[in-house]
């Protein structure tokens, strides 16, 4: 198991209750796939550096999670294929990566410490 952290943008017309219902699939398809959710954080809507499918503002959202490697390819096959996304990026975290998020955010990693030691 490996930690990824996952930046989703949604495109800014949405509703958020729709965001959020469509964020919590995600959540529990990671959960199902044996993954643990250790942060997240919602943005909001922000501006783009560049227009994305006609779009110049989007909705924010960013979620770390510890998962099997040979999971994170059906993962991206499914975000790429949702309309509502605008785009996305998955990447791999390290350990001092996770340190620095300590550190910046004041994010309590204890109770996931023995499991990431694991890792």
């Amino acid at each position: 198991m490996k930690i990824y952290e996952c930046i989703l943008i949604f495109n800014s017309m949405l509703l958020e209750k729709k965001i959020l219902n469509i964020i919590k699939l995600y959540k529990n398809y990671i959960l199902k796939k044996k993954g643990k959710i250790i942060y997240k954080e919602l943005w909001g809507i922000k501006k783009l550096s560049y227009i994305i499918k006609k779009q110049n503002t989007g909705y924010y959202y960013l979620i770390q999670f510890i998962y099997k490697p040979k999971n994170i390819k059906k993962l991206k096959f499914i975000l790429k294929n949702n309309d509502q996304i605008i785009r996305f990026l998955i990447i791999k975290l390290n350990k001092n990566s996770l340190n620095y998020y300590k550190k910046k955010k004041n994010i309590n990693y204890y109770k996931y410490n023995k499991l990431l030691l694991k890792l």
